[in-house]
């Protein structure tokens, strides 16, 4: 699996507003881009990342900031 460091500066970010739990629409919304351009990226790193998912992905964020597995489902449960 590859690493965050992969990502660029704008896929981190998205990524960090998905772990935080935000949908597409409030991404473009924060970020003043389009959905569809949220979507891209998101493509783009799930591609970097090798996941299929929001949910795989945050994970690999989680984890990727020091947070335990077991921490990272707790807060992806609370996101659900």
């Amino acid at each position: 699996m590859a690493t965050l460091k992969s990502l660029t500066e704008r896929e981190l970010e998205i990524l960090q507003l998905l772990s935080d739990g935000l949908q597409n629409k409030e991404i473009a919304r924060m970020l003043a881009i389009t959905e569809n351009t949220v979507e891209s990226h998101l493509r783009h790193l799930y591609t970097k990342l090798e996941v299929g998912n929001r949910t795989q992905a945050s994970r690999c964020y989680l984890q990727g900031h020091g947070t335990s597995a077991s921490d990272a489902l707790c807060v992806l449960a609370v996101q659900v």
